[in-house]
């Protein structure tokens, strides 16, 4: 179809694309004729998902630069993504997909071994503190509560010598509901 400045601007906020896309139709003369179809590739389902991918990559409790080096989609990609509504190829869903599934049986087996105390084996209290050293999640924010995070941290870092009993709460809480978050 032949450009149109306000027909452009509304299939960009329609179909939730970047601003740039105006642009390279302004350019080219022309917008296609894809976004024109009742019944193409853009229906609800494919929007809500990428919604919830979006959300998910937003929130503040996801290490993004572990995620990154999880899928091998750079970070600025991922921010992009979720912040200013760019897309991603079928192969990145896919990848960011399992890496996030990879992130919910980690923070599953925390919980599993967290639920165990104080009777945690040695071998088990080495795995827990590997898991949250690689950096999923941020802890603190995991908590939502700074002092809680830290003295977890304190731990896994060797500064205590046992877990800190009072956090534990908290901390499968918070647990709990970031696995619910990540999923899709």
């Amino acid at each position: 179809m032949q450009f149109d400045e306000k027909l452009a601007a509304e299939i960009v906020e329609k179909n939730n694309l970047p601003k740039a896309y105006v642009n390279k139709w302004r350019f080219t003369g022309r917008i296609p004729d894809s976004y024109f179809k009742k019944n193409d590739n853009r229906d609800n389902r494919g929007n809500i998902e990428a919604d919830k991918l979006r959300s998910i990559l937003s929130s503040d409790k996801l290490n993004i630069e572990t995620l990154s080096r999880l899928t091998k989609i750079s970070r600025g990609r991922i921010e992009n993504f979720s912040h200013r509504g760019d897309t991603f190829n079928e192969g990145e869903v896919l990848s960011i997909k399992k890496a996030l599934s990879e992130i919910r049986i980690s923070a599953k087996k925390v919980i599993s071994f967290i639920e165990k105390l104080p009777r945690m084996s040695v071998v088990e209290e080495k795995e827990v503190k590997k898991i949250i050293d690689i950096r999923y999640f941020y802890v603190q924010k995991v908590c939502e509560n700074d002092r809680v995070g830290a003295k977890i941290n304190e731990w896994v870092r060797g500064k205590r010598e046992s877990f800190p009993f009072d956090t534990k709460e908290f901390f499968l809480q918070g647990l709990l509901v970031f696995i619910v978050e990540i999923s899709l």
